[in-house]
């Protein structure tokens, strides 16, 4: 397996270093927000350039330097050709690549959750996250240079990655989670404060409720059962046991979960996390860029997603879900899968053999 993933790296390095004989260049700007915006700018140039046989550079951004892919690109900065043209991208300007040499095509960030991306004022493209041969190439990128211990994972079991952000930290407080004492009638009637004031009024595909996680589970288990089934969960939480107990109070199947029991904070384990998630079966996530990019790692079981949500007065809903389904993977005879409960329970299915 080493020997099959250090070819795999050489062959990406050979193709995409500056040293082939490419015309042109991409790269990407920085999105200037955390890991996952600034992988995701990294994912969509990557693309590009797997598309169009450009030759990548990289953008510095934090924690760029413990990834693989520091040492498999060049910096745009180290291009000495003067006579390089620059192409930058409007918004709702069609992705276009000439034939012509020496350019270099600068992707604007844009998000990779399917909410905010589809409702983004920006420009924009699609991207093809079941091609094998990319998908091959962006994990020998997008990985450690120092591998983290893998998790202890039983075969027996079916193992969920429940990645929850809850904000606070490098985020705003959720309004969804500030207590009131107000009447259920002028909850009704209140308006939600406009975007910026809290987190998930400015992005709540990206804080979905807790309420959604757990009906989300439930549906999982309904899937799963009567295998065993592990949680382990993946969040910001400075308190993730007080989540987790009330995660598992709503549960009427007997889950075991795991979590970090100490030394949780937004800023803290943030590759270890990324990287461990895809040791997992399946993956129930939130449109954070962060685990869209954990569900670009492997190829899941399983992967649950929200699609759409409404604001009763001060409570977030999260009202449309999405199921990814992998037929290839080892585990999927486990699964009861009915096509017309699948319908009643998701609002998009997609079904693909990975």
């Amino acid at each position: 397996m080493k020997l099959i993933l250090s070819k795999t790296i050489l062959v990406c390095a050979l193709l995409f270093s500056l040293e082939t004989h490419s015309k042109s260049y991409v790269t990407y700007s920085g999105s200037g927000g955390r890991l996952g915006d600034n992988l995701v700018a990294f994912l969509h140039a990557a693309y590009v350039a797997y598309v169009y046989d450009l030759q990548l550079l990289y953008t510095h951004f934090n924690y760029f330097d413990q990834l693989a892919l520091s040492k498999m690109f060049a910096k745009q900065s180290d291009l000495k050709n003067t006579a390089l043209k620059v192409k930058h991208f409007a918004p709702h300007e069609k992705l276009s690549i000439s034939q012509d040499n020496n350019i270099v095509y600068v992707i604007p960030y844009f998000p990779a959750g399917d909410y905010d991306r589809n409702h983004c004022n920006c420009f924009k493209f699609d991207c093809d996250w079941n091609n094998k041969e990319f998908l091959t190439f962006i994990r020998s990128a997008v990985r450690p240079l120092s591998a983290f211990a893998a998790p202890t994972l039983e075969d027996y079991k079916i193992h969920i990655a429940l990645h929850i952000r809850r904000g606070g930290g490098a985020d705003a407080p959720l309004y969804n989670r500030m207590p009131s004492s107000e009447s259920a009638e002028s909850l009704t009637k209140k308006r939600v404060p406009p975007p910026g004031a809290y987190a998930d009024t400015g992005y709540p595909m990206k804080f979905p409720p807790v309420a959604y996680y757990i009906q989300q589970l439930k549906k999982i288990i309904q899937m799963c059962a009567p295998s065993p089934i592990h949680v382990h969960l993946f969040t910001d939480d400075t308190d993730p046991g007080s989540l987790v107990a009330r995660i598992k109070s709503e549960l009427n199947y007997n889950v075991e979960f795991t979590w970090r029991t100490s030394g949780n904070y937004h800023n803290r384990n943030v590759l270890e996390d990324l990287f461990t998630m895809p040791h997992f079966d399946i993956l129930l996530r939130s449109d954070s860029n962060y685990a869209v990019v954990a569900e670009k790692l492997q190829d899941y079981l399983l992967v649950v997603s929200p699609v759409d949500y409404v604001w009763q007065g001060e409570k977030l809903v999260i009202t449309k879900q999405k199921i990814r389904i992998n037929s290839g993977h080892t585990k999927y005879s486990r699964l009861k899968l009915d096509d017309a409960w699948l319908s009643q329970n998701f609002a998009q299915i997609e079904k693909v053999n990975l």
